[in-house]
């Protein structure tokens, strides 16, 4: 980037360093998909990544999206796994999009996205594209190193629909224990969203977890770090 538009983009942003330290288990979200991509695997990754990205991709970005994503994911060898975590030569991670989402789930469930009169204007839109996280990929670690696999599978019981009818089902995950993690928040600075709505949103968030599986209460985390940079 130029050094004239860097500036710049600083000058319109606040920008805060979160660290967070989850309390149990942290659970990878992608589809396992083992190391072949079949029709059928090809076929999964399609309408997982439709679901999170909607209409935003053509053809050719979401067929070129289903190959990095089968590339990142953790090879685990096990085809009944159910989902993962991407991975790469520095060990497993969450994807910046899924932590803008956490936050934006939070600001939504703390009612920012409903106007209150005399008072302040919805934050839904400035939510969705005022607020962003820096890092693509933001890596699990554990006493200052990365995580560099899962740490087990759990397997769990689900019933499914199928053409047949109700069924049983063996839901496999892959998942980390007591990780930390650091991202990055940029929020454009003429919003109305400010540093206060930030930590309510990060106060709240810690209850309600980062990852999958959160019914089951996998992802809940501490923020150990809070910091605004300059």
């Amino acid at each position: 980037m130029l050094e004239q538009f860097a500036q710049r983009r600083d000058q319109l942003n606040d920008k805060w360093r979160v660290t967070v330290q989850f309390k149990a288990k942290v659970v990878g979200g992608i589809p396992a998909v083992g190391s072949e991509l079949t029709d059928a695997k090809r076929n999964l990754l399609e309408v997982w990544l439709k679901q999170r990205l909607g209409d935003k991709l053509t053809e050719d970005e979401l067929a070129a999206q289903v190959e990095q994503t089968f590339e990142e994911a953790f090879q685990d060898g096990m085809e009944e796994s159910s989902t993962t975590f991407k991975c790469d030569e520095n060990g497993v991670y969450l994807e910046g999009r899924c932590a803008k989402a956490h936050l934006k789930e939070a600001g939504g469930r703390l009612g920012f996205h409903k106007p209150v009169k005399g008072t302040r204007p919805s934050l839904r839109q400035d939510l969705h594209e005022g607020l962003h996280v820096d890092e693509d990929r933001i890596y699990l670690m554990r006493d200052g190193e990365h995580v560099t696999k899962p740490d087990g599978f759990e397997d769990k019981p689900i019933r499914v629909m199928t053409p047949q009818g109700p069924r049983s089902a063996i839901k496999r995950t892959a998942y980390v224990e007591r990780a930390t993690c650091t991202f990055t928040i940029r929020i454009l600075n003429m919003l109305v969203v400010k540093e206060q709505q930030l930590v309510d949103i990060l106060a709240f968030g810690q209850d309600l977890g980062l990852g999958a599986d959160r019914s089951q209460g996998n992802g809940k985390y501490e923020v150990m770090a809070f910091e605004k940079m300059s």
